[in-house]
């Protein structure tokens, strides 16, 4: 039985690698320390904030900022939603926000980012809510990228209150343990390793007069 508290960090990817568990069976002891020590630092240094107005005109345009840090690389998704619930979160589309135009991505050297909107089918508009990002973390060196995602969002019709929530998606593995040269590499626990994290801002509501 899948529950919660055994989906968290610690108490499934930790573990697996510790016990050596599936595919992480492959490294040494050695090897397994440093992959936790890895992955328990990329954790750490892993935010993501929102920010909006407190209210806004019906059908009038407000900027909703996600600024996100971490990941190892080579990008990270980031995602706007309407609550902060993982598995009852809808796209802000859901309770009657519309997307203006593409969302402005600024990567880790402070550029704007186009390839993931610029890769759509010619004829599919650009507006979406969900981007990824390139750039990644050195653990080395200690230094974790940084995201600013903005999105310019028409305000529903209807007067309330409206919740906004940001959704961080990034890796803690390295896909180049074991590499061999010309082959792509897989991360250490493989295509359905539990080293990818979700991770969710807090909700920003907004009132809509």
């Amino acid at each position: 039985m899948i529950t919660a508290l055994g989906e968290l960090p610690e108490n499934k990817h930790h573990k697996e690698v510790k016990a050596g568990e599936k595919a992480y069976k492959l490294l040494s002891g050695a090897e397994r320390e440093k992959l936790l020590r890895q992955v328990e630092l990329i954790d750490k240094n892993a935010s993501v904030t929102i920010e909006a107005p407190k209210t806004v005109d019906r059908g009038k345009t407000i900027a909703v900022t996600v600024t996100a840090q971490g990941g190892i690389g080579p990008g990270a998704g980031i995602m706007l939603a309407d609550t902060d619930l993982r598995f009852q979160a809808r796209p802000v589309q859901g309770n009657g926000w519309f997307i203006v135009g593409a969302p402005k991505v600024i990567g880790p050297d402070g550029k704007e980012q186009t390839f993931w909107v610029d890769g759509r089918f010619k004829d599919l508009a650009k507006n979406v809510n969900f981007v990824v990002a390139g750039g990644g973390a050195d653990p080395d060196k200690k230094t974790f990228p940084t995201f600013k995602v903005t999105w310019m969002l028409q305000a529903p019709q209807r007067p309330g209150k409206y919740s906004l929530a940001a959704a961080f998606l990034y890796g803690t593995e390295e896909p180049d343990e074991h590499k061999e040269k010309g082959k792509y590499a897989l991360p250490p626990g493989g295509l359905t390793g539990p080293s990818g994290r979700i991770m969710f801002s807090e909700v920003a509501e907004v009132e809509v007069k």
